[in-house]
């Protein structure tokens, strides 16, 4: 069966969710990343003083995220 969809030549409008005027900034992220009620349990990585890799890092730990080469 073949559906047929016709497309409107509107662009689209890209939207940032985790702010309240839906533009993407950095600030935004941290702010959502370190938010009370979500993901408490990565507060003290984000909170902490080590060096912005370093956070990434032990974030990707702790999701067990760690790009690794297996063989």
């Amino acid at each position: 069966m073949v559906y047929h969809h016709s497309y409107e030549e509107d662009s689209d409008i890209p939207i940032w969710k985790w702010n309240k005027n839906h533009l993407f900034s950095s600030n935004s992220v941290y702010d959502f990343l370190t938010k009370e009620d979500s993901r408490k349990h990565f507060k003290h990585i984000w909170k902490s003083k080590f060096p912005y890799k370093i956070k990434i890092f032990m974030w990707l730990v702790e999701n067990n995220a760690i790009l690794t080469k297996e063989t």
